[in-house]
This record gives C-alpha cells, structure tokens and sequence, in this order.
C-alpha cells in the first residue's frame, strides 16, 4: 500500500569508512544493498527522493532506471545531519529517512511509520528497546528540524514521538564487513543491537 502524501528520504552519501569500500553497492540476493531499500520505498511511499554525495555519479549509476528523484549534498563530508537537511528541503509535505544500508527494510513497517503521522508529529521505528528506521516526520516539523540544532533523539522528544514495533529489518545496517558476512550468511536474526 502507498501511503499518500509521504516522501521516503534514503540516506545515500556517507563515506562507508567502516566497510572499507562503497557499502551501498555490495551485492545482496541480486541487487546491490542501496537497490532493496529503495525498492521497498517505492512500493510504500508517493515520492523517493535519494540524498547522494560520495561517489555520487556510481550510487546513481546503480539506481539508474528506478523512479526516484535524486538529491545531491554538497556536505556529506560533515556526517549524516547534512543529508537529513537535505532531505527535509526537499520534501514538501510528510517526510521520512532511512538509510540505505539496511537491506531487509520492507515496505510495511515504512507503512506503519507513516500512518502513525496522522496522530503524531513523529514517528520511528523499534526493535525492542532499541531505536531503529525509519523515523518520520509530519510537514509541520520540516521548518523547525531544519533550524534545529542538536541530535535527532533530542528532537525526536521535544515534539513527541509514536513508535511502531519493527524488527531486526528496522536495525540491521550493513556498516562492517563483519555485518555484511551475517547477511550473506543469514545470520542477522541473531544480532538485535545496530
């Protein structure tokens, strides 16, 4: 089901330092890992928008043919904040990011996030106790997120946030070679923490 009225911001422009090499296009059942999460945003959101920076020309190279639209920042070197303003900029009504490291993300729990905006300002995925994606916004939050200053959390709690049960898909990233082996192996069930 599309949830009308919602764009799907994927966090597409960090630097994978951690994995050594561009994670977003490591293979996964087909497909590179970057290519699940945004097919899973387009079978649940009106518009996909993809915020790039490194290697930005292969990262859309990758997501060539898919409906998205994709959205360059200039200061991706400046951590994941930059993207998220990005990516609040360019949306227009309810809004919400994940990044596009996590492969097993599925088009229901970006539903369930996103119907919880009728009745919040905010919404986010959880696995357990632990906070996971996607993390939404309604269109009253995009003027005040952009001049916020300060950490996600903290915003997150100044104008309430709903939270929806998710799974290990709502944490799983892929950010190490170790965690890209548990995936090819299927072993991530077993990993609860990001």
């Amino acid at each position: 089901m599309v949830v009308l009225g919602v764009t799907t911001i994927i966090l597409a422009a960090g630097l994978s330092k951690r994995m050594g090499e561009n994670k977003l296009l490591l293979p996964y059942k087909g497909m590179t890992i970057a290519e699940h999460v945004v097919r899973a945003a387009l079978q649940s959101s009106d518009r996909t928008v993809v915020i790039t920076g490194f290697e930005r020309e292969r990262v859309e190279r990758a997501l060539k043919g898919y409906d998205v639209d994709f959205v360059y920042n200039p200061r991706y070197q400046e951590g994941q904040r930059t993207s998220v303003i990005a990516g609040a900029e360019a949306s227009e009504g309810s809004f919400l990011f994940i990044p596009a490291d996590l492969p097993l993300i599925t088009p229901s729990l970006i539903e369930r996030v996103s119907l919880l905006l009728s009745s919040s300002a905010a919404a986010r995925a959880m696995c357990g106790t632990t906070p996971g994606h996607p993390v939404a916004f309604s269109s009253e939050c995009r003027e005040k997120l952009i001049q916020f200053d300060g950490p996600i959390p903290a915003f997150l709690e100044s104008v309430g946030c709903a939270k929806a049960e998710g799974g290990i898909e709502s944490v799983f990233d892929i950010d190490t070679p170790e965690r890209y082996s548990l995936l090819l192996c299927d072993s991530y069930p077993a990993i609860l923490q990001p």
